[in-house]
């Protein structure tokens, strides 16, 4: 059968998209998706054995943007497909948990269309965290700095939800471009030590670029379920890392997608330094680098280095206009999520 540039390659009917060179149909491109969404969860599976497993649990960090929803919706299906094929039984349950400010009304609209949406979804859990306090009496902090100390809150905040719920796994949205994104980012803000972290978590949509998820989501028609992304400054100065990087990658993808898979690859063959009995940062709960390397890579004295911050959160910290000397139990304070919560 001879295709035509109108036509999906796989099964001949008309194309509504092309991805990586090769046009697809609604249907072969979500099954395109889909399938290396599967693959990553191939341990997921329902299970047969006698005696009957432990129920297997996954947390959802869900950002609502458009990579979380993307996976949410792979979920979901999945789900369902579990159920219908094998008599109602399913290989995992999933919940759900959504960390943003106080104040964010239009993000708790949006939770209230996904528990619609999805039934099957065991829990949905908001935890709205006042920002704020975390830089309370810290003068004109930067944005990277903002993003970073969200970054290390929303991180807590999951991973004690996780625990809360019982869930053995944590699943984040990360797409390849994320993920790559993330790699030179952390480099640039001094945390390279949490790449083998990030790249080794558990992301289901890892294969899949930036682009192929807004069009997944364009097929599915989950795109009103996506909370806006806040506006980037027109200025580079007043950008961040994370949007230097975003916008970098965004626009390396469409011409270059192998660059991406590149730079995953290659994050991916890294490996973490023997702890060695190192102190752990205060903030991060990294380890903290040796004393003597701290010292010689920074421009500050051995009076001004934190002695018990890693050098990310020494970095972190130095984004603002005020440079204290942060005793433990203040900066302990700052970033303590409130129980409540």
């Amino acid at each position: 059968m001879t295709v035509t540039m109108d036509q999906c390659k796989r099964c001949g009917d008309a194309a509504v998209t092309s991805s990586r060179g090769e046009h697809f149909c609604r249907a072969c491109f979500i099954k395109f998706v889909q399938f290396r969404h599967r693959k990553q969860l191939e341990k997921f599976k329902v299970d047969y054995s006698e005696p009957r497993p432990p129920d297997q649990h996954i947390m959802l960090a869900l950002s609502l943007g458009q990579s979380s929803i993307a996976l949410l919706d792979m979920c979901m299906d999945l789900i369902r497909l579990q159920k219908s094929t094998h008599r109602g039984r399913q290989g995992f349950y999933l919940h759900a948990i959504h960390v943003c400010g106080s104040e964010d009304e239009e993000a708790k609209q949006r939770l209230d269309k996904v528990r619609e949406r999805y039934p099957e979804l065991e829990s949905l859990e908001l935890v709205a965290l006042d920002y704020s306090k975390a830089t309370e009496g810290i003068s004109s902090i930067n944005r990277t700095s903002t993003q970073d100390i969200t970054w290390l809150l929303q991180k807590q905040a999951i991973e004690e939800a996780a625990q809360k719920h019982g869930c053995q796994t944590t699943i984040y949205g990360h797409c390849q471009t994320r993920l790559a994104q993330l790699v030179l980012s952390l480099t640039a803000k001094g945390r390279g030590r949490s790449i083998v972290d990030e790249v080794e978590a558990h992301c289901p949509i890892r294969e899949v670029l930036y682009t192929e998820v807004g069009e997944y989501n364009k097929l599915k028609q989950v795109e009103d379920l996506i909370l806006p992304e806040a506006p980037i400054p027109a200025t580079t100065k007043l950008q961040s890392v994370d949007d230097l990087v975003h916008q970098y990658f965004l626009s390396v993808e469409k011409e270059y997608p192998s660059v991406v898979s590149t730079v995953v690859r290659t994050a991916s063959k890294l490996q973490k330094p023997g702890n060695g009995g190192q102190e752990k940062c205060i903030i991060c709960e990294q380890p903290i680098e040796n004393r003597d390397w701290l010292e010689h890579i920074t421009v500050n004295g051995p009076e001004t280095a934190g002695q018990d911050l890693c050098y990310g959160c020494m970095v972190m910290l130095k984004g603002t206009n005020t440079r204290p000397r942060y005793s433990k139990d203040l900066v302990l304070q700052e970033f303590a999520l409130d129980n409540d919560n």
